[in-house]
């Protein structure tokens, strides 16, 4: 039984590792642009953060942007996932959004629809857009360029499918090439979660013991009462030998 007790407070400490969210960028409060990298000009982070604030307010959707340097040992898509479900992606608006992730060590990237988009703008005309407005840039280096076409593209479809969208889209990207490409800082994550996290293994581990403990004393217990039985028996035997 105790052996068993062991098994399952083992399993259960495992099991709370794995739960633990795993992402390698804490959730911002801005999720629009977000370089990580430091590739993207600063002049072209503000165009697509005041195009998103306009598609968001009329269509509830973002175009969204993520760079990184490092994928944690994921594929991109995996990746992507990870960070889609970490930052609530589809809690955004009207899970509409469009969420994009470039690596920028492996050079990869992976995407991302909403589900209430994904049976219009499905997996075949998003990657469509890519390869001929996004891939030609990333191969050459171009973020900036990649970024800005990308999304001209894809704002370009949500005011064909929603009606009185008005964004203000600009084709010349040398324009907006401006400013030095800073690295967004990194927000220190909340440490909530990991004292939770501690209280709870803390409180299990003291409930642990003490019904262990109360076990093994239960357990003593019964083999007095036995050998008091068993020494009672003798005894009777002897007395009627």
């Amino acid at each position: 039984m105790i052996k068993n007790l062991y098994r399952i407070f083992l399993f259960i400490v495992i099991q709370s590792f794995f739960v633990l969210p795993v992402s390698a960028h804490v959730k911002p409060d801005d999720i629009s642009l977000n370089d990580y990298s430091g590739v993207i000009s600063a002049g072209v982070k503000e165009y697509i953060k005041s195009n998103n604030t306009q598609l968001f307010l009329q269509t509830g959707a973002k175009i969204i942007f993520v760079t990184t340097n490092s994928t944690q040992g994921m594929s991109a898509l995996e990746y992507t996932k990870n960070l889609y479900s970490s930052w609530d992606i589809s809690d955004i608006g009207r899970n509409n959004s469009v969420f994009v992730v470039m690596c920028t060590d492996t050079i990869d990237y992976s995407v991302i629809q909403g589900k209430n988009i994904r049976r219009i703008l499905n997996d075949s005309v998003l990657y469509e857009f890519i390869s001929k407005d996004f891939e030609p840039y990333i191969a050459n280096g171009d973020y900036d360029s990649a970024v800005m076409s990308l999304y001209n593209c894809l704002a370009k479809w949500y005011s064909d499918h929603y009606s009185g969208l008005n964004l203000s889209l600009d084709d010349n990207f040398g324009k907006y090439k401006t400013g030095v490409k800073t690295a967004d800082t990194e927000e220190e994550p909340s440490r909530l979660c990991l004292w939770i996290f501690i209280f709870v293994s803390f409180i299990m581990l003291i409930t642990f013991f003490k019904i262990k403990r109360n076990l093994e004393f239960k357990i003593r217990q019964h083999e007095r009462i036995q050998k008091r039985k068993t020494r009672k028996v003798d005894i009777d035997k002897i007395i009627n030998s």
